[in-house]
């Protein structure tokens, strides 16, 4: 739970410890991939419940974490740029039509900040798993609200071609 999440990870640690020694080739890395993104996916979930900036906190400790043990996993990439996405979106669902006009730049620079970092960990997913749907309408989405028509465009064709498929 979101409260003792501490004793899933000293249990987690015991359970490497143990069939590391127990299993010869126990995969190891994979294990502890799977362990953090579902530890991450559970504090995400939290986090888009509640808007609880400590399960924010938590949410990019373990997707750092799973990118720290492999940078080139094509799924911790894309849940820490659909992270960053969802966040943004959430600004702009959030501004009322009545919002002054300081106050609308304020939030806009905001959201674009927010688009801005899910941009690399998107296009490095998308290099790593250029087929993946859900990883190209991504990267349609994050260039359409960064105002990049020609890529957001670029990758709706890619999107419809592998729609077509």
């Amino acid at each position: 739970d979101s409260l003792n999440y501490q004793t899933s990870i000293w249990c987690f640690n015991k359970y490497l410890s143990i069939y590391k020694s127990v299993e010869v080739g126990f995969d190891e890395k994979g294990k502890s991939m799977e362990y953090y993104l579902s530890l991450s996916y559970y504090f995400q979930e939290i986090f888009e419940q509640n808007a609880s900036q400590n399960a924010l906190i938590l949410t990019k400790q373990f997707l750092n974490k799973s990118l720290e043990i492999n940078p080139n996993s094509a799924m911790a990439n894309k849940n820490m740029a659909v992270l960053y996405y969802n966040i943004g979106v959430n600004i702009i669902k959030k501004m009322d039509y009545d919002v002054d006009l300081e106050q609308l730049y304020v939030l806009q620079e905001e959201a674009s900040k927010l688009f801005k970092q899910a941009e690399p960990f998107m296009s490095k997913a998308y290099q790593l798993s250029p087929k993946d749907k859900t990883i190209v309408e991504g990267m349609q989405g994050i260039y359409y609200q960064l105002n990049d028509t020609e890529k957001s465009n670029e990758f709706k064709k890619k999107l419809e071609a592998l729609n077509a498929q």
